[in-house]
């Protein structure tokens, strides 16, 4: 108790009211936490007496223990203004260098909280100037550590970037990357940059930008300038690098920030997807007014906007050409065969026995050589992988877009369709529709080679050409596209009533997986069987209904070719026969290979246009999801509001403390007025009330108390830019990185250890075995679970592990990532006593040391360490710096230990 009473007596109470400028509740009324009423009744009579500044050395000699020094340290380093107050008290000095005993200034700033630099405060150096509102409430809690130099290890300034992440529109034209210098400003400082592209290109998003930023003397802030490209195609959430480095700091004057040395770069990309010729239709939701052909079109130019996909495909039309050719090749050659070569009586093409074998090996050579050439080039086809890219794209996009949708949209979207979209929808619309441009290509290029030999072989015959023969072709086009356009509506109905069945069969299947523990607990395996089987059956029928309409749309093409077949025989086979015409047997068996080709080509062509056409759901259902509103926008003017703030309470700062060393540490964190609410359909129960301000300083251990369900973990949510507010102030410092730890256990597919350091670089210092296992060490874990840390194998670890176990992963994992802003739901509900106070140990001291288990050689380069936990018990704590009450009642105020009354001491929300 020792350390806690003196922090109190400095800080809690009005027992030195005349002499020392703290102005708080009386002691007796802050000393909530105790084990016993009657303890902490007794103590707070104790020293309620205490009313004189000279009082003040009995009271140290009463504790004695050098915990004490501790803990005016830690007063000093919450109130400034105390040591100024101190320094005109007689404390008596030190007389022995260890051991219990008198304690002495020197003593104090000894132990490293203490500023070197002795600075006189006054009640006036309470708070910031007016004009710095909303941040005028900002004590010299945080102006202690003002002229306290943050050096990297080899006792140079720090350089590192302003924020972690920037957000920027493509049609930005420049954006501006602020770069900070924390530390000594007295000389110069260089750093290199370069550009690093992610899903973001060099050349076609940005220019890549390389070179040296020079900070002269006096100067806090540089900036890195990039262009940024605006493109007309649709683009996925873009992202690009940038990054810092030094290889020397000595020559440079300056070290890299631990956790500042690369900043992400977001462009928002506003283009819609497919493309934006339909946007206003799409931003409407209305998909079905977008004429079918031209959505299609427009999806498939999109494919173009890959350079690799572009190029792959036209040469794998070229191959399709190729082909064409080749079979148009092969017509003539069979013609010479039959007419030339084989026939004997031919007077103009007389040839000698000799002649026709020498013409009879070069027909072979010519028939194999061009065959195996395409063969060859086919098996290159594939090399292509165009499919395989399309779909990559696709449902790369797809699971880009969704996690960056915003939270509201992500919660109340169908995952089921989602999973159909990423795996089925994807995967029709490329195989249906863009592979399918192929075949269509190749298809309709064997028709032309027809029609050209069907023109042409008659004028090398000597004749003139026949036009009459064109007449199936295109007879079999006008009927099979009359017949297609017919039968539009109906196939496009058939296959979204399939996807439907088939989306809601899903949905089910997932609902049943993730509430099987109640289904049984319960007894309601049989009616969720028979809800189950009735889904199934809905599917195999619509599945059933559309086998049919593909079965007989494949069917229409070889029946209208078959008819013209038989028309042809009977006709052609008469002028044959009567010798009219001047058909010979050659060109009479041709042009029935020929009919049947066009049968088969104008079948293929018109059941690839069907598939095109059944694509249109996939392609729909894609184009909702791509076009889901995101958050990036917001989260945009969120981040250079932040770093607007920041330079702007930066400035005030240097003017109000020109010699300060290091400004960063000192800007508080504040919400004020937070307005947010829920999307439900009542709005009673949709908003939470969160009216009021909290001003909370760098290094500080805070707690948001409450009732359930009142809106402590919404604040924290916003708090940990999680869910953004739709009014008021939330300001953050654009420098800290923040890490909200939700009380539902999420574990990731990998090992143990890939969980308990996700977010790090395993194989650096901040992901090392060694870190992992002391945090876990602790927190007081068996060796069962140290010996998971040391197996590579992969499990469903929140099946495998107890829940105070998962609740301990969860709380490892936040430590190891040492976010600078730490907000932890509940940390504390499924512990036990003991534990619970082991746990806020370790807050605190994450708090303290900035970070825990962390090496103390470089806690000169990180910022402090703000943690914030959301908990429904009042016990237990006494080690919080700040706490604030939320309730739907009142909304945030700070919260008095005392205003329960004694009881509350033991009272839980």
């Amino acid at each position: 108790l020792k350390p806690w009473l003196v922090t109190q007596v400095l800080l809690g109470g009005r027992v030195f009211s005349d002499s020392c400028p703290v102005s708080m509740p009386a002691f007796h009324n802050g000393c909530i936490g105790y084990p016993l009423v009657t303890r902490r009744a007794e103590r707070s009579t104790r020293y309620q007496g205490i009313s004189d500044v000279d009082d003040l050395p009995n009271l140290l000699v009463q504790l004695k223990g050098d915990s004490v020094l501790h803990a005016l340290n830690e007063a000093v380093r919450r109130k400034p203004e105390l040591y100024r107050w101190i320094k005109q008290v007689n404390l008596p000095r030190r007389k022995k260098k260890k051991g219990p005993g008198q304690i002495s200034l020197r003593s104090i700033r000894t132990l490293g909280l203490m500023p070197y630099e002795e600075r006189e405060f006054s009640e006036e150096d309470s708070g910031l100037p007016d004009e710095l509102a909303p941040f005028k409430s900002m004590s010299t809690a945080a102006a202690g550590s003002l002229t306290m130099v943050e050096t990297g290890t080899s006792g140079k300034p720090i350089v590192q970037f302003s924020s972690h992440v920037h957000f920027c529109d493509e049609d930005e034209g420049t954006l501006v990357i602020p770069i900070v210098r924390i530390g000594d400003k007295s000389g110069c400082a260089r750093v290199e940059y370069a550009t690093r592209a992610g899903t973001a290109c060099h050349g076609r998003n940005f220019i890549h930008a390389q070179g040296s930023v020079v900070f002269k003397a006096g100067e806090h802030d540089k900036g890195i300038e990039i262009q940024i490209l605006q493109t007309s195609e649709w683009g996925q959430v873009l992202e690009f690098f940038v990054d810092l480095q030094i290889d020397d700091p000595v020559e440079a004057g300056a070290e890299l920030g631990k956790n500042g040395q690369t900043t992400k770069v977001k462009v928002i990309d506003t283009s819609s997807f497919p493309s934006d010729k339909y946007a206003d239709c799409i931003t409407q939701g209305d998909l079905e007014a977008i004429p079918i052909w031209g959505m299609l079109f427009e999806y498939i130019k999109m494919n173009f906007s890959d350079p690799k996909i572009k190029w792959n495909t036209v040469k794998a039309i070229l191959v399709g050409g190729f082909h064409n050719l080749h079979y148009v090749f092969s017509l003539f050659l069979q013609m010479y065969l039959i007419d030339v070569i084989l026939h004997s009586k031919d007077d103009k093409h007389t040839m000698d026995t000799a002649s026709k074998c020498t013409m009879l090996v070069v027909f072979v050579v010519a028939t194999l050589v061009p065959f195996a050439i395409g063969h060859f080039l086919d098996y290159n086809v594939l090399s292509y992988r165009i499919g395989g890219k399309s779909r990559s794209m696709l449902q790369t996009c797809l699971m880009r877009r969704f996690l960056n949708l915003s939270e509201t949209v992500r919660q109340d979207l169908d995952h089921g369709g989602l999973i159909i979209a990423m795996i089925q929808d994807v995967t029709d619309l490329v195989s249906s529709c863009y592979l399918t441009i192929f075949k269509c290509a190749r298809s309709a290029g064997e028709l032309m080679m027809v029609l050209v030999f069907q023109l042409a072989y008659p004028v090398i015959r000597g004749h003139s050409p026949p036009w009459y023969r064109i007449v199936p072709l295109v007879a079999l086009m006008l009927i099979s596209t009359s017949f297609m356009i017919l039968r539009t509506r109906f196939i496009t109905w058939v296959e979204f009533n399939r996807k439907q069945q088939q989306t809601a069969l899903l949905g089910f299947v997932s609902f049943i997986v993730k509430q099987s523990r109640i289904i049984a607990d319960y007894n309601r395996r049989t009616p969720c069987i028979a809800d189950y089987e009735a889904h199934v059956a809905a599917y195999n029928g619509a599945d059933m209904l559309k086998l049919q309409v593909v079965l007989n749309n494949s069917y229409f093409c070889p029946w209208v070719a078959l008819v013209c077949i038989g028309i042809y025989m009977y006709i052609g086979g008469e002028m044959l026969i009567s010798g009219a015409g001047g058909i010979t047997l050659g060109l009479f068996l041709a042009n029935i290979a020929i009919m049947e080709t066009i049968g088969k080509e104008s079948s293929i062509i018109f059941e690839a246009l069907l598939e095109m056409q059944a694509s249109i759901d996939s392609l729909q259902h894609i184009t909702h999801l791509m076009n889901l509103p995101t958050d990036l926008e917001e989260r945009r003017l969120a981040n250079a509001e932040r770093r607007i703030k920041t330079l702007e309470m930066k400035k005030h700062l240097i003017d109000q403390y020109p010699a300060a060393k290091n400004l960063l540490d000192l800007q508080p964190i504040v919400l004020e007025d937070i307005e947010f609410s829920y999307k439900l359909a009542d709005p009673g129960l949709s908003r939470v009330n969160l009216q009021g301000k909290i001003t909370l300083h760098q290094g500080l251990l805070t707690a948001f108390l409450g009732p359930p369900g009142e809106g402590k973990s919404t604040l924290l949510s916003i708090l940990g830019n999680v869910m953004l507010p739709s009014g008021g102030l939330c300001f953050i410092p654009s420098h800290l990185r923040v890490l909200r730890v939700t009380a539902e256990i999420q574990f990731y597919r990998g090992t143990l250890l890939d969980n308990l350091t996700f977010g790090v670089d395993k194989t650096g210092p901040d992901g090392s075995l060694d870190l992992v296992k002391g945090i876990l060490q602790r927190l007081g874990v068996t060796q069962r679970l140290l010996h998971y840390i040391d197996t590579d194998q992969e499990m469903p670890w929140a099946e495998i592990l107890s829940q105070t176990e998962c609740q301990i992963m969860n709380l490892t994992r936040a430590f190891v990532f040492n976010p600078e802003l730490l907000c932890i739901d509940r940390p504390f509900s499924i512990f036990d006593e003991d534990r619970s106070a082991n746990v806020l140990e370790l807050l605190r001291e994450f708090v303290t040391k900035k970070g825990v288990e962390q090496n103390s050689e470089t806690a000169s380069m990180r910022r402090p360490r703000t943690c914030v936990f959301a908990t429904d018990k009042i016990t237990g704590l006494e080690a919080v710096d700040r706490i604030f009450k939320i309730t739907l009642a009142d909304g945030i105020h700070d919260f008095d230990r005392s205003e329960d009354g004694e009881v509350a001491v033991h009272h839980t929300f």
